[in-house]
């Protein structure tokens, strides 16, 4: 029942928000003029409390968020430690980042990714003062690492690509590429080596 109550709060707090302004329960302000003061008061608590249900709201829907990134870290990592031979790949990016309108060097990057998650990548430049994040996924045959989370989504051009078979990731694959926008250079990747 208080969900049920909180919830009804939360949405009437929504539904006024986009109405406020600079007086109580988002009144004009001749509404507000004409009020007389124990009204006022009134308006001013009931604006208090939308105020703290819409608090109380984005408290939940942080501490939800929060709690979803820990389960998803935690089946990340239960992936990661049972991978099975050639269900992970370990990568080095070397070459140059997309910066203030021109290309500079970049720090290497490194990317381990198992087969079936993402892995935020993190590219920046030597001195830095740049840094562009990028996407890599991991299907066992082919490592992709992309510009944004949609592309490499929906398998969109602009990625970065490296293929090869399990027994060529054993003994390492090389090979040039760009994420469009971000980087471009060599990509060397190779299976973990209790993966051997």
């Amino acid at each position: 029942m208080r969900f049920i109550s909180i919830a009804a709060v939360a949405f009437l707090a929504v539904v006024l928000s986009g109405c406020t302004g600079r007086y109580p329960l988002g009144m004009a302000e001749s509404e507000w003029l004409a009020l007389p003061a124990e009204e006022k008061l009134q308006a001013r608590k009931q604006q208090a409390e939308l105020d703290e249900a819409r608090a109380l709201q984005h408290a939940a829907e942080a501490q939800a968020r929060a709690e979803q990134q820990i389960r998803h870290e935690v089946a990340r990592e239960v992936a990661r430690e049972n991978a099975v031979p050639g269900g992970q790949v370990q990568c080095l990016l070397t070459g140059k980042i997309r910066a203030g309108g021109e290309w500079r060097e970049a720090e290497p990057a490194w990317i381990d990714v198992v087969a079936g998650w993402a892995e935020d990548v993190v590219i920046r430049s030597n001195d830095a003062r740049f840094a562009h994040y990028a996407y890599a996924a991991f299907d066992g045959v082919t490592i992709r690492v992309c510009p944004t989370e949609l592309d490499l989504e929906w398998g969109a051009s602009g990625c970065a690509e490296l293929s090869g078979t399990p027994q060529s990731f054993r003994r390492g694959v090389s090979g040039r590429g760009e994420i469009e926008r971000v980087w471009r250079g060599a990509m060397q990747c190779e299976l973990p080596l209790d993966h051997y």
